[in-house]
């Protein structure tokens, strides 16, 4: 198995509270302003939005919650640690819309909340992505009404056995509120 030959687990435990369960507890973070970074909740995000069906009611529900001031980007960091250097490693994060959630709306783009590292990894920008969830409502009734998110995919190679790892929504538009959670930093097998 890969698992007992190179070291996987299910929960490799690299970052913590992923998906804000336990508010902005194990983060760092950078408000522009009073209230423009907090963990909110959606009922149903998780299961309409993200697909997570078959995990427990309201899996996926509770997110961070940035707003794009005028002035000032906001950002959240965490250390990730227990790295290999020289492996590499894949961070994938999910983003949505907060207005496209509550005004139901089908608003498929991509989102401006991007990762940025800190010293101690190797970015492998050919290997990076961004899925911009896009299926029509009127071919995929089911998805009416649920907001569209966006599946970041980032790879790099470990320099180090740590590095810091920040999420910013510099690149938003001002007043934009971006919901980011579901953010998982896993090992990579190259085939």
């Amino acid at each position: 198995m890969l698992s007992e030959k190179f070291g996987y687990k299910y929960h490799p435990g690299h970052l913590r509270n992923c998906d804000f369960n336990a508010g902005l507890e194990h983060w760092e973070v950078q408000a522009a302003a009073a209230h423009s970074v907090k963990k909110t909740s959606f009922p149903g995000y998780g299961r309409n939005s993200q697909r997570r069906w078959g995990a427990p009611p309201n899996t996926g529900d509770d997110f961070c919650l940035l707003t794009r001031c005028e002035n000032k980007a906001n950002s959240i960091s965490q250390t990730a640690t227990g790295l290999s250097p020289g492996k590499l490693y894949t961070l994938q994060f999910v983003t949505a819309d907060y207005q496209d959630m509550l005004l139901k709306r089908f608003n498929p783009r991509q989102h401006q909340i991007s990762a940025e590292f800190s010293a101690g990894a190797e970015l492998l920008p050919e290997q990076c992505y961004v899925y911009v969830e896009n299926r029509s409502d009127k071919k995929q009734p089911r998805l009416a009404g649920h907001a569209r998110v966006n599946l970041h995919y980032v790879r790099f190679r470990a320099l180090q056995d740590s590095l810091k790892i920040t999420f910013s929504d510099e690149k938003a538009g001002v007043g934009e509120e971006l919901a980011l959670n579901y953010i998982v930093l896993r090992p990579y097998h190259q085939p």
